[in-house]
């Protein structure tokens, strides 16, 4: 990873509103700030369609003026494309919360739970249920590369 300050990751975490999702995102996010210098970004993302435009124009305006991540985490259907997006315009990795609705090679991590029962490729961690809050990250473990 490249940071932007040689202290910190910083983490945009991308939330699309719903209370579970946001819970989970806000549970990786404090489990890393645990274990690493991070400052991290809510930004609130919304729609199916801008996200499109935003990759095929190579913009992304939800995160100008931020500095640039190193990391963009989403859970929800809906963050999917505009963690793409940012990535694309801004850089970082993306971890996704969930098993995908795009493929899991769009994204360079995948925490699935193992209820999901996902058989296939690419870089994913099982987790046990849901990351909450209080979920240290010793709960997940790595299952497929």
């Amino acid at each position: 990873m490249s940071t932007n300050n040689a202290e910190n990751i910083t983490i945009w975490r991308l939330t699309d509103g719903k209370p579970g999702h946001q819970s989970q995102s806000l549970g990786l996010v404090n489990a890393l700030k645990r274990k690493m210098p991070c400052e991290s970004f809510d930004i609130p993302v919304s729609g199916r369609l801008q996200p499109v435009f935003d990759l095929l124009s190579t913009t992304w305006p939800a995160g100008q003026g931020l500095p640039l991540p190193d990391l963009i985490v989403g859970a929800g259907h809906r963050t999917h494309l505009h963690m793409l997006a940012a990535k694309k315009v801004y850089g970082g990795q993306t971890i996704v919360l969930m098993q995908p609705s795009l493929p899991v090679s769009f994204f360079d991590l995948s925490l699935i739970p193992e209820h999901d029962y996902y058989q296939g490729g690419g870089n994913v961690l099982e987790t046990r249920g849901c990351l909450t809050l209080s979920m240290p990250l010793v709960s997940i473990k790595k299952t497929k590369v």
